[in-house]
C-alpha cells in the first residue's frame, strides 16, 4: 500500500512532501516504475506551521493531536517500508 500523500486533509495541513530528489531512478528500480515520484526523495520531510497567535490558543493541544493524525498515515507507510 502507497502513502496517498494528495488526499485533501493532507495536503492542507502539510502541501506537498518535501526534500531532495534524484534525477534519476534509484539503484534497481525501474525508469517506469509506478512509484518512482516518491522512490526519488532522499528523504521524506512533511512540516506545518502554526502562528504565534496559534500556539497561544486554548485548544492548542487538541490542533496538535489532529495534525499528528493527520501525518500517522505517512509515518505508518514509512514504517512499513522499514519493516517495523
Amino acid at each position: 500500500m502507497v502513502f496517498n500523500y494528495h488526499t485533501s486533509h493532507y495536503a492542507a495541513t502539510f502541501g506537498q512532501l518535501e526534500d531532495m530528489k534524484l534525477k534519476t531512478a534509484p539503484k534497481g528500480y525501474a525508469k517506469d516504475h509506478p512509484h518512482l515520484h516518491l522512490l526519488q526523495y532522499t528523504g521524506y520531510v512533511a512540516s506545518h506551521n502554526f502562528t504565534d497567535a496559534q500556539m497561544c490558543e486554548n485548544d492548542l493541544a487538541q490542533k496538535l493531536v489532529n495534525t499528528f493524525k493527520t501525518l500517522k498515515p505517512l509515518n505508518d507507510f514509512l514504517n512499513r517500508a522499514m519493516g517495523y
